[in-house]
């Protein structure tokens, strides 16, 4: 029995001991790293929200940033649509204009075109009035045909002009 009191003596003391010195310097060393891993955990938590705050920020940025870029795309594109209307609409009116100025021209020449041939017919009868004029009377019978057959030319010339 004896020994077991030894032991138990023994073990007695070294708690004693162990409590003493080195249990509390030991419990708090324990707590100081619990502490580290709680504030470590604290900060990670904190960093993960922080992070996730940044990356709803930036996914609404990214967003924001689209939804301006599809505007401006969509303008870029209402206005490129307004040049090219104002373009065909001023292609179409000068085209127009040119017609018109065309036609004009086309008249005028068609006017100057008959005034010639009017004033040629003119001098032309007035020519061959007065050769037919110049010689007798019963000539002015016998040139009839030809006065004639020179009036169809003429007349169709003239349709063939128009």
């Amino acid at each position: 029995m004896g020994l077991v009191i030894w032991t138990i003596s023994t073990f007695l003391i070294l708690v004693f001991v162990l409590g003493k010195f080195a249990w509390k310097p030991l419990i708090k060393v324990l707590e100081e790293r619990e502490q580290n891993i709680r504030r470590t955990i604290d900060d990670a938590a904190s960093t993960r929200q922080a992070a996730e705050g940044l990356k709803a920020q930036f996914e609404a940025e990214l967003n924001s940033a689209r939804i301006k870029t599809n505007a401006m795309i969509s303008e870029a594109q209402v206005d490129a649509q307004k040049i090219r209307d104002k373009i065909v609409h001023e292609a179409e009116e000068q085209s127009q204009r040119l017609i018109e100025q065309t036609r004009r021209q086309m008249e005028q020449e068609k006017e100057k075109a008959l005034q010639d041939l009017r004033k040629d017919v003119t001098k032309l009868s007035l020519e061959i009035t007065e050769k037919v004029l110049r010689q007798s009377p019963g000539a002015l019978k016998d040139q009839t045909p030809l006065i004639e057959g020179f009036l169809k030319d003429l007349e169709k010339g003239n349709s063939s002009n128009n």
